[in-house]
């Protein structure tokens, strides 16, 4: 467990009805801590940075059950970590939950192994007019975007100690993530959105 180590981190979730949503990043170790394992830093970064702008995203209803920690590179720490948090992001209609906000992660590489993606949960009816996002709810996505691609210690919120990166097998070889771009159509995951080539 040492930095340049990569993690896959995972939120473990279930909509209103029971069924379960599943979203995965991966990260690099930039800088370490002594006084923890380097599992339980990556939960507490993401859980002090990320966690609150991913349960804006979604719906009263759906609820973060876990987040697991895993080791994918240079060793094979791992750690489930209950949380059992509600979503923030309103009660009313929801989308049905095929219907997801995607996230282009971008890298400094060109070519489509160097770019990434996520399908976050359904939001509320109210996010969205004719399939379209509103202002507001890409506002709500790219903030949890913004705050999930580098995390800090939770000290003083000023050291990196985890980037993400599209994870390829080998550290040389999984590039920094650098920008994530909130599309404004609704997207799902069995079907490509036309034109967009993310």
């Amino acid at each position: 467990m040492a930095v340049g180590d990569i993690y896959k981190l995972s939120v473990v979730g279930r909509f209103g009805l029971g069924q379960q949503f599943v979203n995965t990043f991966h990260y690099r170790q930039v800088a370490t801590q002594l006084l923890t394992t380097d599992v339980q830093l990556l939960f507490d970064d993401f859980f002090a940075q990320a966690l609150t702008p991913y349960r804006a995203v979604l719906p009263g209803s759906m609820i973060v059950d876990i987040i697991e920690v895993r080791q994918v590179l240079g060793g094979l720490a791992a750690q489930d970590f209950p949380v059992a948090l509600g979503g923030a992001g309103g009660i009313g209609e929801e989308l049905p939950p095929m219907n997801c906000e995607l996230i282009s992660w971008r890298t400094g590489l060109i070519g489509r192994a160097n770019r990434g993606r996520t399908y976050l949960p359904a939001m509320l009816e109210t996010a969205q007019s004719g399939g379209t996002l509103t202002a507001g709810a890409i506002a709500t996505v790219q903030n949890f975007a913004n705050n999930a691609m580098t995390l800090h210690d939770v000290i003083t919120g000023l050291i990196t100690q985890f980037q993400m990166v599209i994870w390829h097998t080998t550290l040389a070889d999984s590039p920094d993530v650098t920008s994530g771009l909130v599309r404004n159509l609704m997207a799902t995951q069995r079907r490509r959105r036309v034109g967009v080539g993310s």
